[in-house]
């Protein structure tokens, strides 16, 4: 085992933070003299009953600077009783400043993480102490993600454990998901405040990222996480940015989150009415839509969409006929801006019906975008929604279609038109189990032809 020397000593008191110099001199002084003792020796001091290891010592009151002088010493990382590792996740055993880094160089140097103590009073596991501690801020995040990273198994040996442990797994899950959402240097800016989560408040409102405000205000609501932040001022301050320009979709979103978590316009600037007040007559209108979709349209919708061509993508993939009627008046009125192309909407429903039977919603659906202005055929070329009802054979789309006015003499085949108008009433059946064994085999020739022919 090295033994430590003078010079080793002289070295570590100077890299104690000031306040802790001179109580470090008095309390290391007995190792300059011989006989030097190993680095596993015990040391007494005044500040504790008991006597404790070098790196313990340099734990509770050193740096991170300390700590990595003793680890490069030699020093073992599994030493103490509790073991370093639980002592570094326990609030009286380590000072806030520089508790991350410490775990960090302590799992650096190989400390063993799947490990079950059994004391009297201390915890079992490192995971366990953190679950069970005092310290709060975004140090129990990374404390919990550095040693879940090592391999620290996240057991309970009963079930008050159990419970903290739970809490613990939940929380961060929920920071998890946050960080995520932030690039690399500013994720690690977050530690710069460990006792707190004003770091992390602080990238998330500079990110603009509506899914990482999203998840904070989630976290700050069902885990009760101190993630409190003005939301006046965040608007304002993001006002100043946007300086009356162009909205982008995801700023939108995280203006309506802003407004969501409590700002407000009454005494607002000019730059944030001329910025937020229209965004703020399109989240009316756009909420006002979805609470008129039944409640199962609603839960498929889920949080109310920020932007109009969000809702109006949503709207398309639910194919609720009432809900697009109302987003369309919504734009007619001036309340939504959004580019729609009816047209497409109604060829990808077609496509999606293909020789399958047309229920009542999508019937409705298809009458709806008709009446948005669809067109059904197209005399460029065969890429219409008449034409698609054609080649799938289906009669309920093609009544649909006729009635909205399609031209059968326009198709590419009028004479399957015609043989397709004679199914009206009867069931819509894909073309291979159609009752009719001859139509249900008609091909159309080449164009040129007009005519039908049998597949033979």
């Amino acid at each position: 085992m090295t033994k430590v020397t003078p010079r080793l000593v002289v070295d570590l008191i100077g890299t104690f933070p000031p306040e802790e110099r001179e109580e470090a001199r008095r309390d290391l002084a007995g190792l300059i003299s011989p006989p030097h003792p190993d680095l596993s020796c015990r040391i007494q001091c005044r500040r504790l009953p008991v006597p404790v290891g070098l790196l313990e010592y340099a734990l509770r009151y050193g740096s991170v600077a300390s700590v990595a002088l003793l680890l490069e010493a030699g020093i073992d990382p599994n030493d103490g009783t509790p073991r370093l590792l639980t002592q570094v996740a326990m609030a009286p055993f380590c000072r806030d400043e520089g508790r991350i880094e410490k775990l960090a160089a302590l799992l650096e140097a190989k400390a063993e993480t799947d490990f079950v103590e059994r004391g009297d009073r201390s915890p079992p596991t490192p995971m366990i102490a953190l679950a069970r501690s005092k310290i709060r801020g975004i140090q129990r995040y990374w404390l919990g993600h550095l040693l879940r990273e090592a391999g620290a198994p996240p057991i309970a040996t009963n079930d008050y454990e159990l419970h903290v442990m739970t809490r613990l797994l939940a929380e961060l899950r929920a920071i998890g998901g946050i960080m995520e959402c932030l690039p690399p240097a500013e994720r690690e800016r977050t530690k710069a405040l460990p006792a707190s989560y004003q770091g992390l408040v602080a990238a998330v409102l500079g990110s603009e990222d509506p899914v990482a405000l999203g998840r904070l205000l989630a976290a700050r609501q069902e885990l009760k996480l101190p993630l409190d932040f003005d939301a006046n001022r965040a608007l304002a301050e993001l006002s100043a940015r946007l300086g009356g320009g162009p909205v982008s979709p995801g700023q939108a979103g995280f203006i309506r989150l802003l407004l969501d978590a409590g700002a407000v316009l009454n005494d607002a600037t000019l730059l944030e009415r001329k910025t937020v007040a229209p965004l703020v007559a399109e989240f009316q209108a756009i909420d006002g839509i979805v609470a008129s979709l039944p409640p199962a349209q609603q839960a498929a919708i889920g949080t109310p969409p920020a932007s109009a061509p969000d809702l109006l993508a949503a709207i398309l993939h639910s194919e609720d006929a009432a809900a697009l009627a109302r987003m369309i008046v919504a734009r007619k009125q001036g309340q939504l801006a959004f580019d729609f192309d009816a047209t497409a909407a109604l060829i990808g429903v077609t496509v999606r019906i293909a020789d399958h039977p047309v229920s009542a919603r999508q019937a409705g659906f298809v009458q709806a975008l008709l009446a948005a202005g669809a067109a059904v055929q197209s005399t460029r070329d065969d890429r219409s929604a008449f034409e698609t009802a054609l080649d799938n054979e289906n009669h309920e789309l093609i009544d649909i279609f006729l009635e909205a006015g399609a031209k059968p003499d326009l198709a590419s085949s009028p004479e399957m038109v015609f043989e397709l108008m004679r199914r009206q009433g009867l069931p819509q059946l894909p073309k291979s189990r159609s009752g009719n064994p001859e139509t249900s085999r008609l091909v159309r020739r080449p164009a040129n032809t007009g005519g039908f022919a049998t597949c033979g």
